[in-house]
């Protein structure tokens, strides 16, 4: 005598398990093209489902604010075709063009980063310090801003200009780096030169 058991929902006979087990009548389940049917189903599944994932538009880390991993990749984009290479960074605290933490950290993954006070003996200071270690062009990093271009796009705008040494107000260009997110999050698509200082 069978039992009967739930799975799932449905309702199974189970042989007894004082009984020997027979064979499956069904020769259809069997058989190579069922199982491949099987498959290609779930198969068809999956692509449904991956293609209703991409249509419903920016992943969920869209909504995350750029994180330093991308304001350093923004930096490493800003710093194409510089020159000459800036070895060190100054974050002009204190002001609107201030640079927030996560974006200065990334900027410090290029080279030594110093505070820039907005007072001329601090300025005087800062300055004899870098000059007492060597004669490195170093650049004051301007924040202008993260700008929202559209759902799944962002622009991160940098300039700058260097101070001290040789090149000594040297203004550098001003770029907006876009960062589009679509199936993974903030990938680095382009750079664009912007007007003004």
């Amino acid at each position: 005598m069978s039992e009967i058991h739930a799975l799932g929902g449905l309702y199974v006979p189970l042989p007894s398990l004082d009984k020997v087990g027979g064979t499956c009548k069904n020769l259809s389940m069997r058989t190579l093209p069922f199982l491949s049917a099987q498959l290609l189903a779930l198969l068809a599944l999956a692509a449904c489902s991956s293609e209703q994932a991409r249509r419903a538009g920016p992943v969920a880390s869209c909504t995350e604010p750029p994180t330093v991993d991308v304001y350093a990749e923004a930096f490493d984009q800003y710093m194409v075709g510089l020159s000459p290479t800036p070895r060190r960074f100054l974050n002009a605290a204190g002001t609107d063009s201030a640079l927030s933490d996560a974006v200065f950290q990334g900027v410090q993954r290029k080279g030594p980063g110093y505070l820039y006070p907005g007072d001329s003996a601090g300025r005087k200071a800062v300055l004899a310090k870098l000059e007492s270690v060597g004669n490195w062009p170093t650049m004051l990093v301007v924040w202008r801003g993260n700008e929202t271009v559209n759902d799944s796009t962002i622009a991160i705008r940098l300039a700058g200009h260097y101070v001290g040494g040789d090149d000594d107000g040297t203004p550098a260009p001003p770029k907006a780096m876009h960062f589009a997110c679509d199936t993974v999050p903030w990938q680095f698509v382009r750079t664009v030169a912007e007007q003004g200082t």
